[in-house]
């Protein structure tokens, strides 16, 4: 019987974002597995959303290993944004368009075909019947839901999401963390930020982001 470890999903060895030159954080390690999920943690400022938006090429970085599924980077950064979903703080919904055609739009702008249907998605994140509405009519906890729902229009095997709670009361954050639960249950793995408690469903491991040493 073998005895080989899973390949990660993801691997870091020194990995770091700068700003202006400088380190945003202390150097970090991660081996994320497929059905893991991460949560990072650190103070205000401590370059949590930086941590996201580095891994995928959106903000300067360096590390001394970063392997997608075993394949290490440049080579694997293809398949990287092929294979993970980002989704930021901000909604990122144009005010004028329907919530359908917000979603549909963004799938057509990354040369995606969409996995499930809007009205599957809207009504995972607890927006059924909503698709026709334009997104500028949306509470803020609502449009955090509608953009959230593109998580289930793209095949990934890794989603990063900047404080997808934000915004959200008790109940939808209850939804959303079923939604994160089922999608690692089902081999993907996922990074998150966020304050506070978490929802008791997400069994997550933290990463503490560290100073850089010269602050």
């Amino acid at each position: 019987m073998s005895t080989d470890s899973p390949t990660p999903i993801l691997e870091l060895q020194a990995f770091v974002c700068r700003r202006g030159g400088d380190e945003v954080f202390a150097p970090a390690d991660l081996v994320l597995q497929a059905g893991e999920i991460l949560w990072l943690t650190g103070a205000n400022g401590a370059g949590k959303t930086s941590f996201l938006r580095g891994l995928i090429g959106l903000v300067e970085h360096s590390c001394e290993r970063f392997a997608f599924c075993g394949k290490p980077l440049p080579a694997a950064r293809a398949e990287l944004l092929e294979h993970c979903n980002w989704i930021g703080h901000e909604a990122a919904m144009k005010s004028e368009f329907s919530i359908a055609e917000n979603l549909t739009l963004d799938c057509q702008q990354r040369g995606r075909e969409l996995s499930q249907s809007v009205e599957y998605a809207l009504a995972a994140v607890g927006l059924p019947e909503l698709a026709d509405f334009p997104a500028g009519t949306l509470s803020a906890g609502q449009r955090r839901r509608a953009a959230l729902a593109r998580l289930l229009l793209r095949p990934a095997r890794l989603w990063l999401l900047d404080e997808p709670l934000a915004n959200l009361d008790q109940a939808s954050s209850a939804l959303l963390a079923e939604v994160m639960a089922n999608f690692v249950a089902q081999g993907g793995a996922l990074i998150l930020t966020g304050h506070g408690q978490l929802p008791s469903r997400l069994q997550v491991r933290e990463l503490h982001l560290e100073a850089p040493a010269w602050s």
